[in-house]
């Protein structure tokens, strides 16, 4: 790790641990143990867990500790149906700009995701991948 910016560093590091469920919803988050795993004091991680909780991804509960917030149901199909109106929208605006075989490429990924024959654990990892694919048309 950089001397400079400690809590930036472990800020995205445990933004990156939430977002792909290595820390689960619900789970305590435990300072010492962090400070400890990353060799510095507690301080830039108090202060990564600060803003955790400034961008709604870490609850904080006085004298208590931090807890990675749980998400809804409703609040799951909140977030999926605003990324649907985006990235429709977005693939509107520039699907005349995207090469026809990166096109051809997501098609192929997507309609492989659709075949019932993926175990959950590989349906999520090639989600993830034509995810990333989507986000990358250029």
């Amino acid at each position: 790790m950089n001397k400079l910016g400690y809590s930036e560093q472990i800020y995205e590091i445990l933004r990156r641990r939430i977002i792909t469920l290595q820390l689960a919803p619900g789970e305590r988050i435990d300072i010492g143990k962090l400070s400890r795993e990353f060799n510095i004091s507690a301080t830039p991680v108090r202060e990564a867990l600060r803003g955790l909780v400034e961008r709604g991804l870490v609850h904080y509960k006085k004298d208590v500790g931090y807890w990675v917030v749980s998400l809804t149901r409703k609040d799951v199909e909140d977030i999926f149906a605003l990324r649907k109106l985006l990235e429709c929208f977005a693939l509107e605006k520039g699907i005349d700009r995207i090469p026809t075989e990166k096109l051809d490429e997501l098609r192929d990924r997507s309609l492989y995701l659709l075949e019932d024959n993926l175990s959950p654990a590989a349906l999520r990892q090639e989600f993830d991948k034509t995810d990333e694919c989507l986000h990358r048309l250029r």
